[in-house]
């Protein structure tokens, strides 16, 4: 195992949680998981957030992994995947 950077042991520990909740949120779109708002649950089936969310799962897999083996281009994924991430959560939103 090389000497990994504390950083690098720190990112890739964030990225294991957006990994988790992109898990949680691909559940939710199934229809497996409710939305919570306030005392209120909502089941849906959305197609389209189940694709969107399941290669958000695949993408932030290899995203740890990369950073877990050092790959030195994997922190400059790590910031486009969070952006689409964000961008992924903007539309859930609307």
């Amino acid at each position: 195992m090389p000497n990994r950077p504390l950083g690098v042991t720190i990112l890739a520990a964030l990225a294991s949680v957006a990994l988790i909740l992109s898990i949680v949120h691909f559940l939710q779109a199934l229809g497996i998981i409710p939305y919570f708002i306030g005392q209120i649950s909502i089941r849906d089936f959305n197609l389209w957030y189940v694709l969107l969310w399941g290669l958000m799962i695949w993408v932030w897999l290899w995203v740890v992994r990369a950073l877990l083996v050092m790959d030195p281009s994997a922190w400059l994924f790590v910031l486009i995947v969070s952006g689409f991430n964000l961008i992924f959560d903007f539309f859930t939103l609307i």
